[in-house]
């Protein structure tokens, strides 16, 4: 017994030295402990496999259990430390550059396994620098000339990665990475077919966290559940260990209306709230428990987007047209949407950064004057080589009846009124539209997939540098959409294309190069002209005709208190969640 009780005590000695060895975070905040949050979204997640997880929803949750070296700072920014306690960017003796991340010590996944340097090692070794082992391939972290980084493991704590040049943004897209734990996943390391099928929705009870949440349970179309992280490595300024949150429960509703309803009720915390819906709220939120929040536009606008590689190929020769895709902006009455759709809570959107961002070249884009005008649509669509037949219907080049599909996400009603007003004008112009509002996970596995003949959607980016939609706007980027490669075809729908049939413009091979230059580009006055190019080439040749960006729009429960409530574009509302309390 005495030998029981002796080893018993060396054990919980070992378990305190262990967790006294934490280098905490510590954030300046205090809080009380405990409670639930309850908040909604419209669609369930496609994936917990941080890797191959391509849709904004997917991400959302994967970032609650799964953490990165860095987090975002208040600009929304990769800057801030996160699992990495320090870092270090310095010119190499080659002429590159070593990017250093100090781990902290006492990282514990959620099983109790230790998080150390070799987690990281795999995770970009062994996955994201493999071309094939993720939903985005490698380019995120080459330089301009295609060469990813070496990685050297010092210690238990220190990594190295060296470039063989300065990289402008290699501390964002590695510090933004999440980690992955190789004790689960190193079997599935150069497994290109097995590896996206892990962490599906049905293997959560195989998952493990380095985040602040873990998943408790997933009810499909119902809810999702996460319970705090006991290891999570962060306290607040007196001490407590944090989330402050004991759980938070994220229900799964039918759409917008349906989120309104239970806020009302008091059945959710918070809601983003479209515009009609804010000026509902607005008006009674002086007799209610909540209150109203706006801040600035929405970053990533809303946008139609056309499939160059259409199932139908006579498509491919309308959609290819600049013109055609002008006419479509011309038929788009953005400042009738905003009057009507958003009371004034908006603004026109034509290029990828909304007004006011950097790199938005105003005194350009309005010179592009793509205000509403059906006249002037008519006379892109003669230049594009389009004609109007006895009945009034347009007919392409090669003599084809212009009508297709267009489909967005039927929870979003917004884009659901930009798909109606849209199919209402281009009728006016004799083109057909066949408008079919689906679920949102119907439209990202079409548009994946080269499926598509058009779409409303809208990209959010994760950062405020252009860099992070590299994937977007590289050639061979995982969501190049418009304009899938052959490449990525052949493994998602190598029936589609012909290879013969593809076609790059030269705006569209510009933008790709300036996609890679802009790496490494670390002269502030070079890289605003290149981004700026980039922005205006989008606004001019339209890959994604873009169609307005609402303000940031909020209902808060006055019990729930967020770790800002100022609407930073690109930080999200649950920035920094594991400092956000409740009442009690």
């Amino acid at each position: 017994m005495r030998k029981l009780i002796t080893l018993l005590a060396v054990i919980t000695l070992f378990i305190t030295a262990f967790a006294a060895e934490v280098d905490w975070l510590i954030e300046d905040t205090e809080g009380e402990k405990g409670g639930t949050m309850f908040w909604s979204t419209t669609t369930d997640p496609k994936t917990l496999n941080p890797a191959w997880a391509s849709d904004n929803n997917s991400n959302m949750f994967i970032n609650m259990f799964i953490a990165s070296l860095l987090s975002k700072d208040e600009e929304a920014f990769y800057k801030k430390p996160y699992l990495a306690k320090s870092y270090e960017a310095v010119n190499a003796a080659d002429g590159g550059m070593d990017l250093t991340f100090n781990l902290r010590k006492g990282l514990k996944w959620s099983d109790g396994t230790p998080l150390t340097s070799e987690d990281v090692r795999f995770t970009f070794e062994d996955i994201y620098f493999k071309k094939n082992m993720s939903v985005n391939g490698n380019d995120g972290f080459t330089d301009e000339d295609g060469n990813l980084p070496t990685i050297k493991v010092i210690d238990d704590y220190t990594v190295v990665f060296h470039y063989n040049k300065p990289m402008r943004v290699a501390i964002g897209s590695i510090g933004s990475t999440g980690i992955l734990p190789k004790h689960k996943l190193g079997q599935y390391a150069d497994d290109p077919v097995k590896f996206p099928q892990i962490w599906t929705l049905e293997q959560m009870d195989d998952l493990v966290a380095s985040g602040p949440f873990i998943f408790k349970e997933y009810r499909e179309g119902v809810r999702l559940v996460f319970e705090k992280n006991p290891y999570f490595f962060a306290k607040d300024k007196n001490g407590v260990q944090l989330p402050y949150l004991d759980e938070h429960i994220c229900v799964i509703v039918q759409n917008a209306e349906t989120e309104v309803l239970k806020f009302q009720a008091g059945e959710l915390d918070f809601i983003s709230v479209s515009a009609p819906t804010y000026v509902s709220l607005k008006e009674k939120e002086s007799s209610l428990p909540y209150h109203t929040v706006i801040g600035s536009y929405v970053p990533g606008p809303t946008f139609v987007s056309f499939n160059f590689n259409s199932p139908k190929k006579e498509q491919r020769v309308w959609f290819r047209n600049v013109h055609f895709r002008k006419a479509v902006s011309y038929a788009l009455n953005r400042e009738a949407i905003i009057d009507s759709m958003l009371n004034g809570l908006g603004t026109p959107t034509y290029a990828p950064r909304v007004p006011g961002e950097p790199y938005y070249d105003k005194e350009f884009i309005d010179s592009l004057g793509y205000r509403y005008s059906l006249s002037k649509a008519k006379r892109e669509l003669k230049e594009g080589g389009f004609t109007w037949g006895n009945d009034g219907k347009l007919y392409g080049p090669n003599g084809n009846l212009v009508q297709f599909d267009m489909v967005t996400n039927v929870s979003t009603t917004s884009w659901v009124e930009v798909g109606n007003i849209l199919t209402d004008s281009l009728a006016k112009l004799g083109i057909e539209v066949n408008f079919r509002p689906l679920q949102f996970n119907t439209v990202v596995n079409n548009l994946m997939g080269g499926s598509f003949e058009s779409v409303i959607l809208r990209l959010s980016g994760e950062t405020p540098d252009p860099n992070d939609g590299w994937n977007t706007y590289l050639l061979d980027g995982g969501l190049h959409f418009w304009n899938w490669s052959p490449e990525y075809l052949k493994d998602v729908n190598p029936d589609l294309l012909d290879p013969a049939d593809y076609e790059v413009a030269e705006w569209e091979r510009r933008i790709d190069e300036i996609y890679r230059l802009q790496k490494s580009e670390l002269d502030d006055e070079k890289l605003r002209d290149m981004f700026e190019e980039w922005s205006n080439l989008e606004a001019q040749y339209m890959p994604m005709i873009y169609t307005f960006a609402q303000n940031s729009l909020l209902a808060v429960s006055d019990s729930l208190h967020l770790t800002s409530e100022e609407l930073v574009p690109y930080r999200g509302v649950l920035w920094n969640i594991w400092t956000v309390w409740k009442d009690q």
